[in-house]
C-alpha cells in the first residue's frame, strides 16, 4: 500500500524516489525519500496545496532562500527545495531517532543536566540563526530533533518563510503560526515582527518543561493558556521539582518575563545564564516572572489590551463567543479525552453549542460512553449508558441524550441515570432530537419521527438511492438533514421540507452533512474529482439554496480519507481526530500474545492505520500468512494476505468500497469474504496467491456478513445481517457441492454473530446478543443444532474461538481474555473458565468479526497499536463558521 500521492510521485521521480508519508503538520506533509544524485534517504517537506496557492513558487522560493543557508552543528540543514507540478517542497536530511517531545512524553522529567545541555545547545543554534537575522517563531519540542542524544533545530525559518511568502493571507488557510504552549506574549497579542527575543521566551518554555514535566501555563484550551501566557505569572519551577537548582530557576524565569525588554537580550545570554551557576546566582533574589505586582501597572494593561483582541480570536469552548460582525480567524488545538478513548467515529455526538462532547473510551470494566464538558480535562463515563457502541445525539438544551444500541431506542440524563424506553427491537443507523419534542431515527427505507415521551410514531418514507443513515435536525422542530448512502460507497445528502413531505436532494458522492448557524450548509464529499468540505447559504423557511457552493480551505487534511470523520456543531466549532495524525498517523501492527498477556511484533517493519472496525483477520493454516482487512488512503477496505515472518503485504481484491472479515479455505489455497456488488453483501472467493478472479459463491435475498468453510470443506456456514427474518442476524449452512438449501443454525429474536467451529466439526460456537445488549458465548451441535445448547460464558463473552486441539474455547469478556475448558467428545461439556491474561492495550474487539486468531502453539495473533506512539487526542477547529462566512463572501 502506497500512502504518497501518484502526482508527486511523478513529479520529483527525476530527482527524488519518494517512499512513503512519515508524517503531516499543520504547513505540510513529510515523506521518505530516496536521493537519488546523492544515494541518501532524506526528508521531502511539501507545502500544504492552499499554502502553495496563496503564495505562489516564486515568491516562497526566494524567502526560503535566507534559511538555506544557515550552517550550525546544532540546525538541521536545508539540502534543497523547489517547485514541481504544482508543488512547493523542501528537502531535509532525514534523521533517524526521536524528537524532544517523545522523550519528553516518554520520561516525563527530564534530568537537570540533559535539560541544560540540550538548553544551551538550541540557545547556540538560535543565536546564530539571529545574528543572520532569522527567527524561528515556533520553538517547541516537537521541532527539536534527537539524533544520537544531540539536538538538532528542525523547520528553522520555514514559518517566516510562509508568512513572508503569504503576504499576510495566512488567515484564509484557518492556520496560525506558532504552538499555544510556547508563543511568547508578544506572539499572543498577534505583534507580526517579533524578534530574537521571542525565541528565546519559546526555548525557556522548553526548558521549563524539560525540568518539571509540563509547560509553564498549561490549559486545556488555547484561549487558557494564550490568557494566561499575557496575563497570569508562571508557577515557579521549583514548586513542581525541589531537585531544580535555585540559580537555574531564576535564569528560567527571567527568560519567561513578560516583557520583552525584561527578558535576556539574546539567546547567546540565555544560553551562558543556563551554562553558568555564578551568573543565576546573581539573579535569585530579584523580582521575577513570577514574582508579585503583575496585576497591575501599565504593563498589564497593554496586556489586557492584547488578550481582548485574542479573545476574539480564540473564544473558549462554548465561551465569550464574539458578536458576530467581529472580524474572527480560525484556530486549532488539542483537546484530549480519557487515555484510552477512539478517535472520532461515527458514534460520538456534539451539543449545539459545542459545550459537551459525547463519545466512546475504554475502561477497566470494559467500553463505555463518555461525556467531556467545557473544562473537564478528561470526560467521565455516563452510568447507565450503553456498553457498546451505539448512535448517541443531545437534546436540543443538551441535558439529555438519546441513544440507539441496535436492539432499543432510550432517552437519558446526560450524566447518567434512569433511562426511558421509547422503542424494542430498534435498529437504527443514527438518531437526532429536534426542537418539538420529537426524536428522528434513520431506518432502513425512510425516517421514524418519535415523540421523545414515548408514543404514536411517524414514518416518513424515502424512495432515493441509497439507505438513510445520518440524521441532523435543523432549526425550527420539523426539517432535518440526511445522508443517503449505498454499499459501495456512494452517497447523497438532503433536506427534508416537513411541509412539503418531500426530501430534496443537496449533492452526490457526500459522506456527511451538516448545519451551521445562521444558515450554512456544510457537505463533505469524497469523490475522485470532489473531495472536501464545501458550504451553502440556506433559506431557513423555503429550505431552497441561496448562494452557490464553494469548497472550503482544508483545515482537516480533507486529502485523506478521514473527511467524514468530524463533528460540526450548530455554532461553527469543528473537531476532528486524532491530534496524533498531524505527527504522523496512527498506526496499528501484528503481535503476538502469549497466554500470559506478554506481547511481541510480529514483524516490526510491518504498520497499518487503523482499519474499519468491522473488518477481521485469519491465520492460515500452517500459521504462517495471515489474512487481513485493511483501509487504504483512498477509503477502500481489502483483503490483504501477509507472510509473518517479513515481507510486505499482497492486496488480493481491489474493490472500491469493502471486502472485509477474511477466512481461509481449510486447504490453504483460497480466501473466503465478504463484499457488495452493489446491491447486498454476499460471500466472495479469491484465490490465496493473487491469481485469477474472485469468485462469488454465496448469496441470499439478505445480506451476509460473515463466512468460513467447515474443517473438512463439506459445509459452508454463513452469518446474515440484521434485518433476518427470525432476528437481528441468522446463522445458516448449505452444502455447496450439493446445491442444497440452507439449514438454519441459529435463528432467534436475539442477534447470532461471530460463528466458529470446532476443529473436528463437530460444535458451532457463536455469540448472542440479547435484551439490553448483553453479549455471551453459546455452543450448538454441528450440523444438527437443534440437538442442544450450552451457554458457555458468564458475565458477557464475545468473539469465540477454538484452540487447534479443541480442548479450549476462547473469547473476549471486556479486556479479558477468557478460556473455557470443554469436553467434545459424546456430550458437550464446559469443566471450567478463567482468565488467561486482562489486555494492557487497547485490543480491537468486534460484534460483526473477530479481530484475532489461535495459532498451533497456544499464542494470539492481534491488532495491537504500534508501540511508541502518544495516546489519542483529538484537533477543535474554534470560529470556523467565519471560514464558511468568509469562503461564501469571497
Amino acid at each position: 500500500m502506497s500512502d504518497v500521492p501518484d502526482r508527486l510521485t511523478a513529479a520529483l521521480g527525476d530527482r527524488y524516489t519518494v517512499l512513503q508519508e512519515i508524517g503531516a503538520g499543520g504547513m505540510a506533509t513529510v515523506y521518505l525519500a530516496h536521493d537519488l544524485r546523492h544515494d541518501r534517504r532524506v526528508a521531502v517537506k511539501v507545502l500544504r496545496p492552499e499554502l502553495a496557492a496563496i503564495m505562489g513558487a516564486e515568491r516562497f522560493l526566494t524567502e526560503i532562500r535566507t534559511t538555506a543557508n544557515l550552517q550550525h552543528p546544532h540546525i538541521l540543514p536545508l539540502f534543497d527545495s523547489g517547485e514541481a507540478d504544482g508543488f512547493l517542497y523542501f528537502v531535509m536530511p532525514y534523521v533517524e531517532g526521536e524528537t524532544l517531545r517523545d522523550r519528553m512524553a516518554r520520561e516525563k522529567q527530564l534530568p537537570v543536566d540533559d535539560a541544560v545541555r540540550i538548553g544551551v545547545a538550541v540557545a547556540g543554534a538560535l543565536d546564530y540563526a539571529h545574528r543572520h537575522d532569522v527567527i524561528h517563531r515556533d520553538i517547541n519540542p516537537a521541532n527539536i530533533l534527537l539524533h544520537d542524544g544531540q539536538p538538532l533545530v528542525d523547520d528553522f525559518g520555514i514559518a517566516l518563510a510562509v508568512q513572508q511568502a503569504g503576504e499576510g493571507r495566512l488567515t484564509e488557510t484557518g492556520l496560525s503560526l506558532g504552538t499555544p504552549h510556547y508563543m511568547s506574549p508578544e506572539q499572543a497579542t498577534a505583534d507580526r515582527d517579533p524578534d530574537a527575543r521571542s525565541d528565546v521566551y519559546s526555548l525557556a518554555c522548553v526548558v521549563y518543561e524539560m525540568l518539571t514535566g509540563e509547560p509553564p501555563f498549561p490549559g486545556t484550551t488555547a484561549q487558557a493558556v494564550l490568557g494566561r501566557i499575557i496575563t497570569s505569572p508562571p508557577t515557579a519551577p521549583r514548586d513542581h521539582r525541589k531537585a531544580i537548582p535555585p540559580h537555574l530557576e531564576a535564569v528560567v524565569l527571567k527568560a519567561l518575563e513578560k516583557l520583552p525588554a525584561d527578558r535576556f537580550g539574546s539567546a547567546a545570554e540565555f544560553a551562558a545564564a543556563l551554562g553558568d551557576p555564578a551568573i543565576g546566582q546573581t539573579l535569585v533574589g530579584r523580582s521575577p516572572a513570577s514574582g508579585p505586582g503583575v496585576a497591575g501597572g501599565p504593563s498589564t494593561a497593554t496586556a489586557w489590551a492584547g488578550l481582548s483582541a485574542i479573545l476574539a480570536g480564540l473564544a473558549a469552548w462554548g465561551w465569550l463567543r464574539p458578536p458576530p460582525e467581529a472580524p474572527l480567524d480560525a484556530v486549532r488545538y488539542e483537546i484530549e479525552l480519557n487515555d484510552r478513548a477512539k478517535p472520532v467515529g461515527w458514534t460520538p455526538a456534539i451539543a449545539r453549542d459545542a459545550s459537551v462532547l459525547a463519545y466512546y473510551g475504554d475502561t477497566e470494566e470494559g467500553e463505555r460512553l463518555f461525556v467531556k464538558e467545557q473544562g473537564d480535562p478528561l470526560g467521565s463515563p455516563v452510568r447507565g449508558g450503553p456498553e457498546s457502541e451505539a448512535w448517541v445525539a443531545f437534546s436540543p438544551d443538551a441535558s439529555m441524550l438519546v441513544v440507539s444500541d441496535r436492539t432499543v431506542l432510550r432517552t437519558m440524563p446526560r450524566d447518567g441515570g434512569p433511562s426511558t424506553t421509547l422503542r424494542n427491537q430498534f435498529s437504527a443507523s443514527s438518531v437526532a432530537w429536534q426542537d418539538g419534542g420529537t426524536i428522528i431515527v434513520a431506518a432502513d427505507s425512510g425516517v421514524v419521527r418519535i415523540p421523545e415521551t414515548g408514543g404514536a410514531e411517524e414514518f416518513l418514507p424515502f424512495d432515493g438511492p441509497g439507505r438513510p443513515n445520518v440524521l441532523q435536525a435543523l432549526p425550527g422542530g420539523r426539517d432535518f438533514l440526511m445522508l443517503s448512502s449505498e454499499l459501495a460507497g456512494q452517497g447523497w445528502a438532503w433536506v427534508y421540507d416537513d411541509d412539503a413531505a418531500e426530501y430534496r436532494q443537496l449533492a452526490s458522492e457526500a459522506n456527511h452533512v451538516w448545519f451551521v448557524e445562521p444558515d450554512f450548509l456544510v457537505v463533505s464529499r469524497s469523490g475522485a474529482e470532489n473531495r472536501g468540505l464545501m458550504a451553502a447559504r440556506v433559506d431557513l423557511e423555503s429550505l431552497e439554496i441561496l448562494s452557490r457552493w464553494v469548497t472550503l480551505p482544508d483545515l482537516v487534511g480533507q486529502s485523506e480519507a478521514t473527511v467524514g470523520d468530524l463533528l460540526l456543531s450548530w455554532d461553527g466549532t469543528l473537531i476532528y481526530g486524532p491530534a496524533d495524525a498531524a505527527r504522523g498517523p496512527l498506526r496499528e501492527e501484528l503481535s503476538w500474545v502469549d497466554r500470559d498477556g506478554t506481547k511481541t511484533p510480529a514483524d516490526s517493519s510491518f504498520n497499518f492505520p487503523a482499519p474499519m472496525p468491522t473488518g477481521g483477520l485469519r491465520l492460515s493454516p500452517d500459521d504462517e500468512r495471515v489474512a487481513i482487512s485493511l483501509t487504504e488512503p483512498s477509503g477502500a477496505t481489502n483483503i490483504f494476505v501477509k507472510r509473518l515472518s517479513g515481507g510486505p503485504a499482497q492486496k488480493l481484491t481491489f474493490t472500491s468500497s469493502a471486502a472485509r472479515r477474511p477466512t481461509w479455505r481449510p486447504d490453504g489455497e483460497a480466501i473466503l469474504y465478504v463484499t457488495s456488488d452493489g446491491t447486498r453483501e454476499s460471500l466472495w472467493q479469491v484465490r490465496a496467491d493473487g491469481l485469477g478472479e474472485p469468485t462469488e459463491i454465496a448469496a441470499e435475498s439478505r445480506a451476509i456478513f460473515e463466512g468460513l468453510w467447515s474443517p473438512d470443506g463439506d459445509w459452508l456456514i454463513y452469518r446474515t445481517d440484521d434485518d433476518g427474518a427470525e432476528g437481528l442476524g441468522d446463522i445458516l449452512a448449505f452444502r455447496p457441492d450439493e446445491n442444497g438449501q440452507p439449514v438454519s443454525l441459529a435463528a432467534t429474536p436475539d442477534e447470532e454473530t461471530t460463528p466458529s467451529l470446532s476443529p473436528d466439526g463437530r460444535w458451532l460456537a457463536y455469540t448472542v446478543r440479547g435484551p439490553g445488549g448483553r453479549k455471551e458465548v453459546f455452543v450448538r451441535p454441528f450440523p444438527d443444532a437443534t440437538r442442544g445448547l450450552w451457554q458457555v460464558s458468564s458475565g458477557g463473552g464475545t468473539e469465540p474461538a477454538w484452540s487447534r486441539d479443541g480442548s479450549e474455547l476462547f473469547y473476549w469478556r471486556d479486556r479479558d481474555m477468557m478460556a473455557a475448558t470443554v469436553a467434545t467428545e459424546g456430550v458437550f461439556e464446559v469443566l471450567g473458565t478463567r482468565t488467561l491474561f486482562t489486555a494492557r492495550f487497547r485490543p480491537y474487539m468486534n460484534d460483526d468479526g473477530r479481530w484475532y486468531d489461535v495459532a498451533e502453539d497456544g499464542r494470539f495473533l492481534m491488532v495491537t497499536p504500534q508501540e511508541g506512539l502518544p495516546s489519542d487526542r483529538l484537533i477543535l477547529v474554534q470560529n470556523f463558521d467565519e471560514v464558511i462566512r468568509r469562503a461564501l463572501e469571497r
